[in-house]
Parts: structure tokens; sequence; C-alpha cells
């Protein structure tokens, strides 16, 4: 009865597996062409052009599907493999159908979206029709339909261990009718299947063709009945098979050779002598352990990181810092963040770079670690001087940048001059002339400046007044700045006091003034030349009263030197006179270097309190000890070397 009723389960299958592949197929079209799309486009084939390929496309799924066994009885398969088989029909099924239409017929416009769309509903449609049906089938055999009946002959481990089996899984729909066996007395129970008789009862019940299937389960001990018992099944034609009571000794799936004709079954079956799984399983040992190295690895860089936390090697112990000038290497540590306490490796170096680099006095900024050394390598904008401006101080580069200066950073301004009233173009002109000239104002030039503040000559109204550290004084137009470079070479011009330079780049001269006259106004320069004039014109007066009452003295002198020749001629004619001691030596005024024990008439003036000597026409500054000379064309004291 299973029988037949197998045989026609069996042809309705492929029936309702035919026409899910052409609903599939159909349904593939329509869901491309109308509801993704508003309809087959111009060029697109129309549904009877793709419908004239089922009846190609159905009977070569149904030969797939009994290829791959998806007819044979799934009592006991379980529904994984099912559906695995279901899948690998239909990909070898689309994988064909590929072929065909676009490689060898290169019919190229069936739509690829269409045969994507057909492999994904039928493999789906196909797979819930089985899963539905193998659990409707289960629910049957578990009210007693549709069920096998099977004898089991002899009694052994295998035949128990195949009744519990039978037992857990009514869904199977197998039920154990009884049990032959020599050994065993008859009406002996296992749960609930009863022992019927011997083994030679068997020749006696196949007759009646009431059984599904003989299940043989001999004993090791009673194998020498095997070949009579497989021989009275083949003559009643009843499905016989055969449990082994060696399942203890072999694997549950064992490997079996056909060695021409004569079946083999290895007792361990040892993939590795196979060299394609041999090449598997290295893949899989690296796959495998590339895996576990991925998923572990958090835990362990943790457990890494927490002892190398934790070790007083992590730690910063030297700290040195190069090309530092406005800040100290405090200064430059606290801007990095850093301390003898920071990890060194914890820390990535780009972070420190970066902080330190977001100092605006800052352009470049390296950091390298050596064991515990961090090394710091800076490089500082140009500062050129600072001013105030509406109460806030800016540091001005020689690039002409204003930047505020942090209040923390105050004592970094000592190094630099301060740049008072000026405007922000002669800023940036300043700016620009350090810039332009900064092999020569360097640093250490700038350093020795305290102050730079626009100052207006009479032949120049762009003039600055330089300030030095040292108390000296130095004026200079803009484009002779490039001259403070030759500063030390001045000091040795520098006698006196408040002793003032006047640089002249175009003539490189260095010519020293009277800062008294320089620190004048334009007010007070006029009234001083007026004043000056004045004095002038009374001692031309004095000099040519002086001269008249010269010529009265001298007539007077003419008249002693007449007497004293006569004199002399009278005294050499009583004989030679000897050279005075000494000779010609003595005979030759000693010549005295000018200064001002040189000159007897000096004479007090109102005009900085110089001093002037009719004799020589000079001034004498004796805050300075310089000798002035007035020049008429220029109106103004020239300093006499």
């Amino acid at each position: 009865m299973i029988k037949d009723n197998q045989k026609v389960f069996n042809r309705l299958m492929v029936i309702l597996d035919a026409a899910i592949t052409a609903v599939s197929f159909m349904l593939a079209y329509y869901f491309k062409f109308y509801l993704l799309e508003d309809g087959p486009g111009i060029g697109v084939l129309s549904a009877g052009e793709y419908f004239m390929l089922l009846p190609f496309v159905v009977p070569i799924y149904m030969l797939l599907y009994y290829s791959c066994s998806m007819y044979a009885p799934k009592r006991t398969v379980r529904r994984r493999f099912e559906i695995f088989g279901v899948i690998k029909a239909n990909t070898i099924g689309i994988m064909a159908l590929i072929i065909v239409l676009y490689m060898i017929i290169r019919e190229i416009n069936f739509s690829r979206s269409v045969m994507a769309f057909f492999y994904l509903f039928n493999v789906f449609f196909t797979s819930c029709f089985r899963l539905a049906l193998r659990r409707a089938l289960s629910t049957i055999r578990k009210k007693g339909y549709n069920l096998k009946h099977i004898l089991l002959v002899g009694y052994s481990r295998a035949a128990e261990e195949y009744i519990d089996r039978l037992n857990d899984n009514p869904q199977w729909g197998y039920v154990a009718c009884g049990i032959l066996d020599d050994h065993i007395p008859a009406g002996t129970i296992y749960k609930g299947v009863k022992v019927l008789g011997r083994l030679g009862n068997l020749e006696v019940i196949l007759p009646e063709n009431k059984l599904d299937e003989i299940a043989i389960s001999l004993s090791l001990k009673d194998y020498h009945y095997l070949e009579s018992i497989v021989s009275v099944c083949e003559k009643s034609g009843v499905h016989t098979k055969f449990i082994p009571d060696y399942n203890s000794l072999i694997p549950t799936k064992p490997y079996t050779e056909d060695l021409m004709g004569l079946p083999v079954i290895n007792i361990r079956y040892v993939p590795l002598t196979n060299t394609g799984n041999i090449i598997i399983k290295r893949i899989m040992d690296v796959a495998g352990a590339l895996v576990g190295i991925v998923v572990t690895s958090p835990i362990m860089l943790l457990a890494a990181l927490g002892g190398y936390y934790l070790s007083p090697d992590s730690r910063v112990q030297v700290l040195a810092c190069e090309g530092n000038y406005l800040f100290t290497d405090t200064q430059i540590y606290q801007m990095a963040g850093v301390s003898t306490s920071t990890r060194i490796w914890l820390t990535p170096g780009f972070w420190i770079e970066g902080k330190i680099r977001s100092n605006p006095l800052i352009e470049t900024a390296n950091v390298t670690r050596s064991g515990n050394r961090m090394s710091f390598e800076i490089r500082e904008k140009n500062v050129i001087g600072y001013y105030v401006r509406d109460g806030q101080d800016y540091m001005l580069t020689n690039d002409g940048e204003s930047v505020p200066i942090d209040p923390s950073y105050l004592r970094s301004i000592l190094h630099f001059p301060l740049l008072s009233d000026f405007t922000d173009e002669q800023l940036e002109q300043i700016a620009r002339e350090f810039r332009d000239n900064s092999d020569w104002l360097t640093r250490d030039v700038t350093a020795q400046i305290a102050e730079i503040v626009p100052y207006k000559a009479s032949y120049d109204d762009n003039m600055l007044r330089i300030t030095m550290q040292d108390g000296n004084v130095v004026f200079s137009s803009m484009d002779d700045l490039a001259m403070m470079t030759h500063y030390e070479d001045m000091l040795q011009q520098l006698r006196g006091q408040s002793v003032c330079l006047l640089l002249d780049r175009e003539n490189s001269a260095i010519n020293k003034v009277a800062c008294d006259y320089l620190n004048m106004s334009q007010e007070e320069r006029e009234a001083y030349r007026a004043q000056l004039q004045e004095e002038l014109e009374r001692k031309a007066a004095e000099k040519e009263q002086q001269a008249a009452t010269g010529k009265d003295s001298a007539k007077d002198q003419d008249k002693d030197k007449e007497t004293d020749s006569e004199k002399t001629d009278a005294s050499a004619d009583d004989g030679q006179q000897e050279e005075p001691a000494g000779g010609q030596d003595a005979q030759q005024p000693e010549t005295q270097v000018p200064g001002y024990e040189a000159y007897d008439d000096w004479q007090a003036t109102d005009i900085f309190d110089y001093q002037y000597s009719p004799s020589s026409d000079l001034y004498y500054d004796p805050h300075q000890g310089l000798f002035l000379k007035w020049d008429e064309a220029a109106q103004d004291f020239t300093v006499v070397e």
C-alpha cells in the first residue's frame, strides 16, 4: 500500500514543482516590468516571448530536481539538507539557462533581472512548499497515518538503538512490528516491541506481504545467517536494510571503497590522505587562526596596554627642547601638555605637535621619541618687536603679522624692542625691512634694542630714533636699518656721554652728532639757530675790535724789533756764538696734538654750555668731549675729529 502511495505521491510532487517553477518565471516577469517599472518599454520582449521558454525550462528543472534526490523519501532527512537540495538544483538550472541564452544562442534581449528574480522566487516558493509539506506529513504520521511497518531480524545493541530512535521520532512514520532472534525467548518485549520467534519464522512471515521494510540487525555472533536472510528477503521483494552491530568500531558515516567490485569499508576515514582535503584544512587552519587573532586581539591589546601603562618604563624620563627663543623649555612643555609623568608611547606625536603649533608664535614643531627620551625641535616666528594698542600687547613678526600676547607669556617681550607711536603702514614697512634684511637684522641685533620711535628730522620726516639697551641712541631712516648690524663697531666711536649716531647706509657711513640738538623739536631748533646766529655776530664784532687793537700794538712791536736787531748785529762781531745745547733739534718747536689745552682763549657761551675759541673758530662740548664747527650751508653743527 505504501509503495503504491509513494509512486502517486512522487508524481504529484513533480506536477506541483513544475507548476511552482512556471509561476515563479511568470511572476519574475511581472515583478520586473509592472511592479518595478511602468510596463515593458520600447525594445523589451513581450510576456509571450518570455513564456515560450517555459516548455524548455520546466522539464530541465524537473530533471535537475530528480538528479538532486529531491523525490527520494525524506522521512529521516533533516530540513537543511532538503533546502540545500532545492538551492543546488536551482543554482545549476539558472547557470545553465544563462549560458544557453547569452553565450550559445546569444539572445541578449532577455532581461538579466528577470532571470535573477526567477531564481530567487523559485528557491523561495519551492522551499516553502517543501517545508509546509514536510510539516503536514509529520502531523499525519503522529496521528497514525502513512506509517511504514518494519520487522527487525536479530536482536542486538544495534536493534535496541534503532528502536530507541524510532520511538523518539514518531514524525518519521516508522513502526517496529516485532523482532526475530534465535537467542532471545519469544514474548520478550523491549520498549513495546515484542520478540515474535526464531529467525526461521521469516520464511513464514514474508509471504503474507504486510511488511514495508526488513531491518537486519543481527549480532556479531549470528552473522553466518546473514547470507540466507538476504536471499529470503530478495525473493519476497521487500525493501531490506542492514544495521551493523559494529557501530562502535566504525564511524557514523563509513567510507566505502569499490575494489574492482569488492566493497571495502574503512574503519576510520582519514580525510587528510586526500591532497585537496589537506589544502582545504590548511586554508581553514590559517583562516581560523586569523579569525581567532582578530576576535581576541582587543583583549590581548587591552592586556598589553594595561601592563605597559602600569610600568614605570612607560613614562617620559628625559625632556629636551631645541630652537626655542621666545619661550622657555618649561613653557613649551606646558603647551605640549607633557611632563615626566606622561606615557611616552601612549601620547601620539602628531597630537603633541598640533597643540604646540596652535600657539600663533610657533611656526613648526617636530616631536621625536627615543626610548624614554622625548625631544622637541621648535621653530618660532621671527618677532621684531611689540607694541601696545587699546590696552592690548601685540607681537610684530617680520611677516607683518600682529599676534596678541597671552598674559602668561608677557616675560617673552623682554627680548624685543617697544615700537611706540607707529601707524599700521609704518609697522608694515618696519616689518618689511626686517624681513628683507633678515641676514643682517638678526635676533642678536634685535635683542640690543630697547625702543624704536618715529623721529622727524629737517631732511627726513620718516626717521627712526632707536634707543639701545645700553642707553645709547641711534638715528636712522627705515631704509638704513640694516646698518644696525654694525652696532658693535659703532661703539668704538662713542666718546663722552649721551653720544648719538646717525646711520647712512647709502654712503656706508656712521656719523656722530650732538644728542641735545637731535632731541630738539622743530621750534626749538629754529630758536636755537637764531640764538646761535646772534652769538656768532657778537663773536665777529669782538673779533674786529681785537683786530683793530692788534694793529696799534704791532707798530710798537716793530720799533722794539729794530732796536733788538741793532744790538744783535753788534754782538755778532764779538765772535761766533756757540750753538745751543741740543743742536738743530732744539731750534724746532715741539709739535702738540690739538686738544682742549692747545687753545687758551676758550669763552663760555649760552649754547648748551658750549665753549668757543676765537683763534680756532671751534666749539667745545664739555659733556661729550667733542669739538664742533658751525656749518653755514647746513645751518647746523658738525663734529670735528
